[in-house]
């Protein structure tokens, strides 16, 4: 089993502190992003399997990141993050654009511990028969 790499977008410290604490113990990869361009180039170079984006990035916003990674052949799932704890508005637009569950701020350890844990399985349950494919093309 792949080691759980989850991507982290936020222009906040404090979201990569308290992300960074709550997942600590459990040996995951956490990478820092602080803005669109640089998760951009982040997830270009190394594939990851969760991203969690801000809602608003100083030069973009989590749309702007679910778009880039849906050009990924098994794209991450895209768990955005607010303030705004009951913005049905935003709950509904993310799943319906196809991003994956919503957290609000500030985090909730159990909460984030159970998105991320779940948009990891569900990524690598979409990752089995991407697998089976390339067994597939190599036997023929």
């Amino acid at each position: 089993m792949n080691k759980l790499r989850i991507l982290a977008v936020s222009d906040s410290e404090t979201d990569h502190v308290e992300l960074g604490r709550i997942l600590a113990r459990l040996q995951w990869r956490v990478d820092r992003a602080y803005s669109r361009a640089q998760a951009i180039h982040m997830m270009r170079r190394t594939p990851v399997g969760v991203i969690v984006c801000d809602r608003d990035l100083p030069d973009g916003s989590w749309k702007d990141i679910l778009n880039e990674s849906a050009i990924e052949r098994n794209p991450p799932c895209v768990i955005v993050t607010t303030k705004i704890s009951n913005d049905a508005g935003l709950w509904s637009e993310v799943l319906h654009l196809g991003g994956y569950e919503v957290l609000a701020k500030p985090f909730d350890p159990h909460e984030v511990f159970h998105s991320i844990s779940m948009g990891w399985r569900h990524w690598q349950q979409a990752e089995l028969p991407l697998k089976g494919e390339h067994a597939v093309a190599a036997a023929a």
